[in-house]
């Protein structure tokens, strides 16, 4: 027989549940293996799309709903922020097709448009969310909408996250290959998972992912390696970086250590700012300085004053005679370089626009 584990990690971003919590079981058993915090209510931000899939397939199963029946969409639906395929009232897409948004986009417009089109409005069908997450045993999770937009008495522990993934493996497995899709094309727009280890890691193909401010960085990852499945949860992190740097450390049976992840978080951004800098022709001169030092209190000076406009990348640049040179962003159009520079220039900021290749 197939053996099923579960990890479940835990991080809350916010100061008064500041601290991780690990869970690690045996699915076939529920034998906890690692367990600290693990009851720690958070907030589960878009991995609450899981439970609004869960419904879903139960529905295609009994029969009351298929794959090729319509959704659509309603005024209420289309008003919902991103992330969200923007589509106009009275659009209509598949049941499948909801399903492919939800699982690969996390489409928050789809997931309230799917919720209406099985319970009639968001109300019931979160309550069918909560009638279920209490038959599956989640004991101390509350659901109060199908997408996971922020709601502060909307919460879950690691330990329901843990008993929804079971779920979905044991009574679902016909369906779980929406969960392992590394894109979903929908009208000539081609959307990418957001679960980013799909395909880098080793037997990874699935589950979801998810994000608030509140929440921080949510990832629940299966791996399957020979006869044996893990599941590794992740809530709370600070970073992206950090997110997928746990989630791959702990499907190594690893938990690593605050220095590992802030070195792999460092490497990551590393690789990212070099990135953009490979497609990059253009940049924006801010200012020269003779030190290090200047450039830095500069830039710092930049980022507490000009917050809004300044939300691209800064970077010092060292120069000949030892000196420093300051900039915003990286683009790849003179014309993008010129606009940044021109909303500068209007806070009475100093620029110049520079190709830098």
């Amino acid at each position: 027989m197939m053996k099923y584990f579960v990890i479940i990690v835990t991080f809350f971003a916010l100061d008064a549940l500041s601290k991780p919590s690990y869970l690690l079981i045996n699915a076939s058993t529920g034998e906890k293996i690692i367990a600290e915090n693990s009851d720690e209510k958070r907030f589960p931000a878009s991995l609450t799309k899981m439970m609004t899939l869960y419904i879903t397939f139960e529905k295609l199963k009994d029969g009351t709903l298929k794959l090729t029946d319509e959704v659509p969409m309603s005024s209420k639906a289309c008003r919902l922020p991103p992330s969200k395929l923007h589509l106009r009232p009275g659009t209509k897409l598949t049941v499948e097709e909801a399903i492919q948004a939800l699982a690969v986009k996390s489409a928050n417009d789809v997931a309230l448009a799917l919720a209406e089109r099985i319970g009639g409005s968001e109300y019931e069908f979160a309550a069918m969310m909560n009638e279920k997450a209490e038959a599956l045993g989640m004991n101390d999770t509350v659901f109060y909408n199908p997408s996971g937009l922020p709601h502060r008495k909307q919460v879950s522990t690691a330990e329901d996250m843990a008993k929804l993934a079971q779920a979905h493996l044991n009574h679902h497995p016909e369906f779980y290959y929406f969960f392992s899709s590394r894109h979903f094309s929908f009208r000539g727009k081609r959307y990418k998972n957001h679960n980013t280890l799909l395909g880098k890691i080793d037997g990874v193909d699935g589950l979801k992912t998810g994000y608030t401010p509140a929440a921080g960085w949510n990832l629940v990852a299966s791996q399957k390696i020979g006869s044996e499945r893990i599941i590794g949860v992740v809530m709370g992190e600070y970073s992206q970086p950090r997110r997928n740097y746990m989630m791959t450390t702990l499907l190594n049976k690893q938990v690593p250590t605050q220095a590992q992840i802030l070195e792999a978080e460092r490497k990551v951004s590393k690789k990212r700012h070099r990135a953009r800098m490979a497609l990059s022709n253009w940049t924006v001169q801010t200012g020269t300085f003779r030190n290090r030092a200047q450039a830095n209190k500069f830039i710092s000076d930049l980022k507490k004053k000009h917050t809004s406009v300044v939300s691209s990348a800064l970077n010092i640049v060292r120069r000949k005679r030892k000196q420093y040179t300051t900039q915003v962003g990286q683009f790849k159009s003179k014309k993008e370089a010129e606009t940044m520079c021109a909303t500068l220039k209007e806070k009475s900021l100093t620029c110049l626009v520079v190709k830098t290749k």
